[in-house]
């Protein structure tokens, strides 16, 4: 059995803490390093080979590369210490994945060019941590396990995902980012809706998805054609769109999505965010809700708009792109005169679709309603001749309506809820 550890120089030797230095560490041939208690400070790199690790349960200060070939976690699983990276242009490597206790991420680039997994906490300072096509995972579910500073993991790979495991309902936040962006940050948001351990993943990618190679976390396969989209969907985003995909668990979550008001392109305002279906094949409006962003969030790199989830999100597909909309359908409304949701409306058909027609029917197949061009004045009241038994006023129930948005469009086919209150 080997173990070099080049050129240790002690500095200072206190009777629990040590202090050194040293050119590199290389373990080989099932060889145990035990580092308690102690701060080294790592001018070289670390290699770890055939079935050996080092124990830490002080501080690895590293300025070079750091590899893992030995088989297993690199670190024993009774190492509670911290590795720091600190030089320039770091990469974690090897044929192994390595689990880390506690990781400090400073300064400049570092790269994964395998899969590794923090336990405890990750520390970005400074710092671009670029994924490739890897996962790097944080198995803490504490909300407070991660933090950053001027710092964001690029995920720029289909397949690379940052993950976080979950227990409560408060807020995970995943800061994703691209150095190709305005404001380089695109953070999102996600809410669990119980307390139950689960597993979510997020990844930002400034491909389109037009362009893209390669299959996601939920077998989503690509490219994912930007003119493969429902009829409600104008436009879908160019410049970027993210991953969002439940690793494990049972547990759904909400999502907040957000960007710069200057994502905007081409004269079309994002209004929402579309889903790939891959069963469709299409993109699918997902009904999130666009909101500007009030409130100043500089660990955000401040973003100007945020794209919030009507709806939980599952891993059943897991590609998300901002979306120009055409229409937004609502599935309800209350005609009960009190100023709020008093009238069935289409959002932006008007302004996007001043030649459309509706015609909508009650679950008989009568026609109770009929406008060309529908001006989202439709209260609840027969417009029929035929229908006058109980009055103008409809009953609470389920209509259906088709509507066609021009000349040149299929007509839609939707419902709506009629909830008098």
């Amino acid at each position: 059995m080997q173990v070099y550890i080049s050129v240790f120089i002690p500095f200072l030797l206190l009777p629990f803490i040590g202090i050194g230095q040293t050119h590199a560490i290389i373990t080989d041939n099932t060889q145990l390093v035990n580092l308690d208690s102690s701060f080294f400070v790592v001018k070289g790199n670390v290699l770890v080979k055939n079935n050996s690790a080092i124990k830490n349960n002080g501080n690895i200060y590293l300025t070079n590369n750091w590899t893992n070939n030995s088989g297993t976690g690199a670190l024993t699983t009774n190492s509670y210490g911290k590795v720091s990276f600190n030089g320039l242009s770091q990469s974690i490597d090897g044929s192994s994945p390595t689990s880390f206790y506690r990781l400090k991420l400073e300064n400049d680039t570092k790269t994964a060019l395998q899969n590794f997994e923090i336990k405890d906490s990750l520390e970005l300072n400074n710092t671009i941590l670029e994924t490739n096509d890897n996962q790097i995972s944080l198995s803490n579910p504490n909300t407070n396990a991660l933090t950053w500073s001027n710092s964001f993991i690029s995920t720029s790979n289909i397949e690379g995902y940052f993950i976080r495991s979950t227990n409560s309902t408060a807020t995970y936040p995943f800061p994703v980012g691209n150095s190709d962006l305005e404001n380089q940050m695109r953070v999102i948001e996600l809410t669990p809706n119980s307390s139950d351990s689960s597993v979510f993943g997020v990844g930002l990618s400034t491909t389109s998805p037009s362009n893209e190679i390669g299959i996601s976390a939920a077998g989503s396969s690509a490219p994912y054609p930007i003119e493969n989209k429902a009829i409600d969907i104008k436009t879908i985003n160019t410049s970027f769109y993210h991953k969002i995909h439940q690793f494990s668990g049972n547990t759904e979550a909400n999502s907040k999505i957000y960007f710069q008001q200057s994502d905007d392109h081409d004269e079309i305002t994002y209004r929402s965010v579309a889903n790939w279906n891959s069963n469709d094949n299409e993109w699918q409006n997902n009904d999130f809700i666009i909101s500007p962003v009030d409130s100043i969030i500089t660990s955000y790199n401040i973003p100007t708009a945020v794209a919030i989830s009507n709806n939980t999100l599952t891993n059943t597909d897991d590609i998300y792109a901002l979306t120009g909309i055409n229409l937004i359908f609502p599935n309800s409304f209350t005609p009960n005169n009190d100023g709020y949701n008093d009238v069935f409306e289409i959002e932006y058909l008007s302004e996007e679709y001043p030649e459309n027609e509706i015609t909508i029917y009650n679950r008989w197949g009568e026609i109770v309603f009929k406008a060309s061009p529908y001006l989202n004045n439709w209260d609840g009241t027969s417009s029929s001749k035929g229908l006058k038994l109980m009055g103008n006023t409809l009953p609470e129930d389920t209509y259906f309506y088709t509507l066609t948005l021009d000349k040149n469009s299929p007509p839609i086919k939707k419902y709506i809820e009629l909830i008098l209150d």
